[in-house]
């Protein structure tokens, strides 16, 4: 059986950079200290990747 999780939420389209930099965690520092950047690697994308900057 197959289950999905969405939250639907209004932003900016000033806040979209900053929101995309944090949900692909492609900065170097992150507020979470439990994040392990060696598991980077096993993410994907269901969508092409694009620049929203």
């Amino acid at each position: 059986m197959s289950q999905l999780a969405a939250h639907m939420q209004k932003f900016k389209i000033g806040n979209l950079g900053g929101l995309q930099r944090h949900d692909e965690r492609t900065l170097q520092n992150h507020s979470n200290p439990d994040i392990d950047v060696s598991k980077s690697s096993d993410n994907f994308s269901v969508l092409p990747l694009e620049r929203l900057d």
